[in-house]
């Protein structure tokens, strides 16, 4: 079972979506107008599941989307969209509590996904609390000589250093400094060289008030950089590559940015093949995340990043921004 929130879209975008699920043309009409509604996509359920939740969602005064074959009982595993306010989901979950096939389990999975998303957005990252509700500018720090996007152009410290100050005059909110590239093709560089072009730069921020990320999946990079000041760890391993960042981010509360990425730079475009690539991201984020939190790992200092480009193809990386 795979269960999302979808974020607000028009009618033409809600039509496609349903066409996609195998809804009929008479179905797909009568429903698009009521995507203006909480939707929640849950996937994987078998048909008679499916069939409960349309029946007890028009019972409370809401509805939900279904494929046209449900009525069929096949195949086994479909999808659902739920459509209805918070109030009539809040009913639905009472309503599937003793249900058969596995909607016992769904009723608690929604309702613990329901309150999260409606919560105030916030972000712990190291004593402070950050209201994400509006957006954030990361101004982005790269001290390498070969990173993709900027590299050379600030690997002189003096030279990082100044654009440091420019990013914040600028207006950037949080400065991510990286000193080691993750651009495909990438080999990594020893330890004490990421250290020596990361420190100097975190000490800097701090003299001038920053809110710092790094972007490192070593433990030892981390903790030195937290000691000097870091705020926030932004991984492409998702935990993934280096045991010792596990105890050092939990030990530390710093705010966690948890990333997808198929395999390890050097690796990681080489020819990546996904059958459901928004899916398969999905699962592999939700995984990583409970990984994380049962490691100690504050679920309220976690955000996550799809990771657009790491081991993903052209068309991969636009289904991610569409969803």
């Amino acid at each position: 079972m795979r269960l999302r929130f979808l974020d607000d879209m028009d009618e033409q975008t809600a039509k496609e979506i349903q066409k996609a699920m195998g809804v009929d043309e008479g179905g797909i009409r009568k429903m698009a107008p009521k995507f203006r509604y909480n939707r929640i996509l849950i996937e994987d359920l078998s048909p008679q599941a499916v069939l409960i939740i349309k029946e007890e969602m028009l019972a409370i005064g809401g509805d939900a989307v279904i494929p046209r074959s449900a009525i069929q009982c096949k195949p086994p595993s479909m999808p659902v969209i739920i459509l209805g306010d918070s109030r009539k989901i809040a009913s639905l979950c009472e309503r599937l509590e003793n249900q058969p096939f596995g909607l016992d389990t769904l009723s608690i999975e929604l309702k613990n996904r329901m309150e999260r998303y409606s919560n105030e957005k916030r972000w712990k990252i190291k004593g402070r609390v950050l209201n994400i509700e509006e957006p954030f500018i990361m101004g982005i720090l790269n001290i390498t000589p070969d990173s993709f996007f900027d590299g050379g152009k600030f690997f002189d410290e003096k030279k990082a250093l100044k654009r440091l100050e420019e990013m914040l005059e600028e207006g950037a909110h949080i400065i991510d400094i990286g000193g080691m590239s993750t651009r495909p093709g990438s080999e990594p560089i020893p330890e004490e060289e990421e250290l020596r072009r990361v420190l100097p730069a975190v000490r800097e921020a701090v003299k001038l008030g920053a809110l710092i990320s790094v972007d490192t999946y070593r433990g030892k990079v981390a903790d030195k950089a937290i000691n000097a000041g870091a705020h926030i760890i932004n991984d492409v391993s998702a935990l993934r590559w280096d045991e010792l960042l596990v105890k050092t981010v939990s030990d530390s509360g710093v705010g966690y940015i948890l990333m997808h990425s198929l395999t390890t730079p050097k690796d990681m475009q080489k020819s990546p093949q996904y059958e459901d690539v928004v899916g398969e991201i999905y699962d592999f984020l939700r995984e990583r995340l409970e990984f994380a939190v049962q490691a100690g790992i504050d679920f309220e200092s976690t955000v996550v990043d799809f990771g657009i480009g790491f081991g993903k193809r052209l068309r991969d990386n636009l289904s991610l921004l569409y969803n």
